[in-house]
């Protein structure tokens, strides 16, 4: 697209002539009717958009949270993570975007390091300001205490899901071929290539270890929903490296882990009592 367009829009500021024309190969321009529904909260996240032209409405739980106009962009989350989209953006006038998919925006960052390190911070700091300070839990200086995702890195997706699905949780609507998710109580599970987690996580993808020094764990409201439960993950083909045994703490926990190795403890504690929709509260 024209390296004009994207020198008017305030997310590109600074770039040389050169970088937005280069840039403007990984970018496409649409245009979009009022009404039209942008991008949907819980749905798979594969791009990112910048508004040229029109405003949008932005909702979150079906509340509203904010208006968007031009030089905003939305749908940093689907570049930056793989996680489904947190909120619902629905054009409120006939709008011109700028669009950057996933695919491309990694195709950039190989061949412009120095101008992805530039855009990815300019991103970053406004998913602190969205998902930290705005919403008033988290100071400026910190970081939001909000785990919603655990993301599981599997040798073999196929067998990974066929495992879960077995434990009867259920998978998401936005789960694909290259990643899926499981809903919790009150977070959720996500299971994706292990090698190609590391890239994201920009680790190296080392050989697993037999304890990787973390354990998941499932609490239920009693002593025999423990032996149930273990039961249940043997009969889905997991591995009980712990029969449910009374422990020091005064509680009731065994241990099986996934097709992955995978720790996940199964634990009834008097003192963690469980409402009624499944959370646990850790006095």
């Amino acid at each position: 697209m024209d390296p004009k367009r994207l020198k008017s829009v305030a997310l590109f500021e600074g770039l040389s002539h050169k970088d937005l024309e280069r840039l403007g190969r990984w970018a496409d321009e649409v245009d979009v009717p009022e009404g039209k529904e942008l991008i949907r909260q819980g749905r798979s996240a594969f791009e990112f958009f910048v508004i040229e032209d029109g405003t949008a409405d932005v909702t979150r739980d079906g509340a509203p949270v904010g208006t968007l106009g031009p030089s905003d962009f939305f749908g940093e989350l689907g570049l930056l993570q793989r996680v489904p989209r947190t909120a619902t953006v629905v054009a409120t006038s006939p709008m011109r975007l700028i669009v950057m998919a996933r695919r491309e925006f990694g195709s950039m960052e190989a061949a412009m390091p120095g101008v992805a390190r530039q855009l990815r911070a300019r991103l970053d700091e406004r998913l602190v300001r969205d998902f930290g300070g705005a919403e008033g839990d988290a100071a400026s200086d910190g970081v939001p205490a909000r785990l919603i995702i655990v993301t599981l890195g599997v040798s073999d997706l196929g067998r990974s899901q066929a495992f879960y699905d077995a434990l009867g949780w259920e998978r998401t609507s936005s789960s694909q071929e290259s990643i899926c998710w499981y809903r919790t109580a009150d977070s959720y599970v996500g299971l994706f290539a292990r090698e190609e987690l590391a890239r994201d996580a920009n680790l190296p993808a080392e050989p697993r270890a037999p304890f990787g020094g973390v354990t998941l764990a499932i609490c239920v409201d009693s002593e025999a929903a423990v032996t149930a439960a273990i039961e249940a993950a043997s009969r889905a083909g997991a591995k009980i490296v712990k029969p449910p045994v009374r422990a020091e703490w005064g509680g009731f926990s065994g241990y099986f882990t996934d097709p992955d190795g995978h720790p996940w403890e199964v634990a009834f504690n008097p003192n963690f009592p469980i409402g009624e929709d499944g959370r646990v509260t850790i006095p």
